[in-house]
């Protein structure tokens, strides 16, 4: 079986681990700097994959094969 490849994850506030997303604006709260714009990054950028939304396969139909 093959080796599935780590998701490429944009580097922002809004992916980290460290940051918090606040409901109803575009700010997280950051444990390292604080009050940021869930675009921003900083070096201390950890992924957290429980926060990655995969893409879904594609879907072939079965009248496209025929």
């Amino acid at each position: 079986m093959a080796k599935e490849k780590m998701p490429q994850i944009e580097k922002i506030c809004y992916n980290c681990e460290r940051a918090v997303r606040i409901e109803g604006s575009d700010m997280c709260v950051c444990s390292k700097k604080g009050m940021v714009e869930s675009g921003n990054s900083c070096s201390g950028f950890r992924a957290d994959l429980l926060k990655y939304v995969p893409t879904r396969p594609k879907t072939v139909k079965l009248e496209d094969i025929e």
